[in-house]
């Protein structure tokens, strides 16, 4: 049968173009290989404006890091990296026993509704590695976990402008507290 309005692309998924995905907004529905989800996941998503939809099946410890919430244990920096580009949700988990051979791990399928990210495009890298920085040394506070961009004293000071507590750790800001800490620490008030 022919379906004009599907198109299969066989191609290495990490080399595709903007311009090779589609001329349109289009759906992603798809089985991702779980040893490549976070590849494919930053690959995929900054497409914002050509992917209107993803729905994909992953590894289910992948898709609770993926849905989770502040002060959840599986709350990190790719939970923030995908709320950036759009809202996820999950949708059902799929027994191993559903498969043959029988893989060691129980899948999930997520829904993905992007849209455009809340910083400008170039932007974007520099929020990313900020908050790889804050969720790199889960156990330290983030005054300390950013050290290496700004000054301990600085950091807690804008914790403290922004009424968060100074003795804060990544894993228990949201997107809009992690947003609101980047855009002050980048642009610090005058005297």
């Amino acid at each position: 049968m022919h379906y004009p309005q599907l198109e299969i692309v066989h191609r290495d998924i990490l080399k595709l173009t903007s311009e090779e995905i589609a001329q349109e907004k289009c759906k992603v529905v798809a089985n991702l290989p779980y040893h490549i989800t976070t590849p494919i996941l930053t690959k995929l998503l900054p497409f914002y404006a050509h992917i209107s939809t993803m729905t994909m099946m992953i590894q289910k410890e992948y898709a609770d890091r993926l849905c989770a919430s502040p002060n959840e244990p599986n709350y990190g920096s790719i939970t923030l990296f995908c709320q950036c580009y759009g809202k996820v949700s999950p949708c059902f988990s799929v027994s191993r026993h559903c498969f043959s051979p029988k893989p060691l791990v129980t899948s999930s399928v997520i829904h993905i509704q992007l849209h455009k990210p809340p910083l400008p495009d170039a932007e974007m890298p520099l929020f990313h590695n900020f908050v790889r920085g804050g969720f790199g040394k889960r156990r330290k506070m983030l005054c300390n976990a950013l050290s290496h961009l700004y000054s301990s004293a600085v950091v807690q000071q804008a914790l403290k402008d922004l009424n968060i507590d100074p003795k804060a750790r990544a894993e228990t800001l949201s997107l809009q507290q992690f947003l609101a800490l980047f855009s002050l620490l980048r642009n610090p008030p005058g005297p």
